[in-house]
């Protein structure tokens, strides 16, 4: 079953009281629409296309793939909404794939106190998502990447507590010989880290994109291939070069700008921009057992940015994070408590 739910105003109380009536109590995913979005000819089959996007998604079909590579390999998404009408209160939403190609999800949010960066559930949360991935796949998964998004600052305990608090949860549903390896990376998208693309206008050959700050360690990189990554020819005559200006500009997407130095960090420009400048995600792989190179977590990484069902294009974060915040927010604004496990699995919140 779903239910349309059509409206004149765009009142926040009565959005709030019918998905907190389709969660809670009804069971079934929802469709808010409101009536004057319909009545401009201009643009009303755009909105329909989308509406028809979005109800596919809640009811649990995919929308497209991505070829990962990774085949017995959960993806985890987690992050915090802080922006809850309750002060004291925080909400953390958890989403987990159930399938080899991360377009199923299972999902779930963990109301705690405010400001609480560890999710003390956590282990509980996985527990159940690599019960839904067995049912789904008939086997628990052999490998466990978790992006965690939402940490402050200076969270080295938060991070530990966390990574033992899975741990523990695997050796509560795995066999001691068959531990699944764990990838715990943190994300951060609000950095002061900016990127840019330099080229001469006196040759046909574009510069490497250059950081906005200057690191010997620093390793740029496309992961698409792209007549970005290559340098200019130097030029074989001794005399002095003709003066040029020099163009600046966003780099493309799939820029990654990566540092040697422990632990393995870099920078991911996922998107692009026709206006301002571009803001590259960075990335912190705080424990990783998984046996993959550093390019490959960083091509896995830029792959999960193209699979949110909400966006046509790429997102700044892997789509698990996204839809974790997209629970998390709906949960903490609307509803107000934990939706029905029914809806676990399926895409409600977008």
């Amino acid at each position: 079953m779903y239910l349309f739910v059509f409206y004149h105003l765009a009142e926040r109380d009565r959005y709030d009281a019918i998905k907190r009536m389709h969660s809670r109590e009804l069971h079934v995913p929802s469709q808010c629409v409101l009536l004057k979005s319909l009545t401009d000819q201009r643009t009303v089959m755009s909105v329909c296309h989308k509406i028809a996007l979005q109800i596919t998604c809640k009811l649990g079909g995919e929308l497209w793939r991505v070829k990962l590579n990774v085949a017995g390999t959960m993806v985890v998404g987690i992050d915090i909404c802080q922006n809850v009408p309750k002060p004291t209160q925080s909400v953390a939403g958890f989403c987990a794939s159930t399938n080899q190609h991360c377009t199923q999800y299972y999902s779930t949010v963990v109301f705690q106190e405010a400001n609480q960066d560890k999710i003390a559930a956590i282990g509980t949360c996985i527990t159940a998502a690599l019960d839904r991935f067995k049912q789904s796949n008939g086997h628990l998964p052999e490998a466990v990447i978790v992006y965690r998004d939402g940490l402050s600052d200076s969270t080295a305990n938060v991070e530990r507590d966390e990574i033992h608090l899975l741990y523990q949860a695997f050796g509560m549903v795995y066999e001691p010989t068959t531990t699944p390896r764990l990838t715990y990376i943190t994300v951060k998208k609000r950095v002061h880290t900016r990127i840019f693309h330099t080229k001469n206008s006196s040759t046909s050959s574009p510069s490497t994109p250059s950081p906005a700050y200057s690191s010997p360690s620093s390793l740029i990189s496309p992961l698409l291939p792209s007549p970005s990554s290559s340098f200019p020819a130097p030029s074989s005559s001794s005399s002095s070069p003709a003066p040029s200006s020099v163009s600046i500009s966003n780099p493309a997407p799939g820029t990654v700008v990566s540092s040697h130095d422990a632990p393995f960090n870099f920078f991911l420009v996922s998107q692009s921009t026709q206006q301002g400048t571009i803001m590259p995600g960075h990335y912190l792989v705080v424990h990783d057992t998984s046996g993959m190179s550093p390019l490959h977590i960083q091509q896995f990484t830029y792959k999960m940015c193209h699979l949110y069902y909400n966006w046509p294009g790429t997102i700044r974060v892997p789509a698990p994070c996204q839809y974790a915040q997209k629970a998390a927010f709906l949960a903490g604004q609307s509803i107000h408590s934990q939706p029905t496990h029914t809806l676990a699995d399926k895409l409600y919140f977008l």
